[in-house]
């Protein structure tokens, strides 16, 4: 038996011998892809950083410009309440003229554009206005101002409509101003 001892004992020898060659080289395979795994996280983490660092500014940038748009917008929306304020004003000033006021404007209008036979002038409630030309009648939707049909041609000038015609250019007007308030 001891032939088959010796036979064993060979055998378990080179399993062994086999067994630490297969565990040095799977020891050898594990260190060299831990290496290689530990290498590439490290580029994926360098790319991330150097991809960062370039998105930094732009988000910086975009942040900067939602600010500045957020800012503009709120000036804008302050000069549109201002602009609404004023229009508001010059509306309820225009309502709360006296009488008299509407009688000195249409008068004068008409020293340049007189009056002809048949011609119309309506004019607010609480106006009172003689003429030996044309007809005056009572206009109840007509707030302040007058208006004067010509051969079948409207003129309006209600002072209110005429303000919200001309409210663009008061808005600009309002504009300027608030500019070179802030220069």
């Amino acid at each position: 038996m001891s032939n088959l001892d010796n036979i064993k004992e060979q055998i378990l020898l080179e399993a062994k011998k086999e067994i630490d060659a297969l565990e040095g080289e799977m020891l050898a395979t594990l260190d060299r892809e831990r290496h290689d795994a530990m290498k590439e996280a490290n580029a994926e983490a360098q790319r991330i950083l150097e991809r960062a660092k370039l998105e930094v500014p732009l988000i910086e940038e975009r942040v900067q410009a939602e600010a500045d748009r957020d800012d503009r917008n709120e000036k804008l929306r302050k000069k549109q309440e201002l602009v609404d304020a004023v229009m508001h004003r010059a509306e309820e000033k225009l309502k709360s003229l006296p009488a008299q006021t509407v009688v000195d404007t249409l008068t004068h209008y008409l020293k340049t554009h007189p009056l002809n036979e048949g011609d119309v002038v309506e004019l607010p409630k609480d106006v009172t206005f003689q003429t030996d030309v044309g007809t005056v009648k009572e206009a109840a939707d007509l707030k302040r101002g007058f208006r004067i049909t010509r051969e079948g041609v409207r003129e309006n000038d209600d002072f209110l409509e005429v303000l919200y015609y001309m409210k663009d250019d008061v808005e600009q007007e309002v504009m300027k101003a608030l500019a070179k308030g802030e220069a």
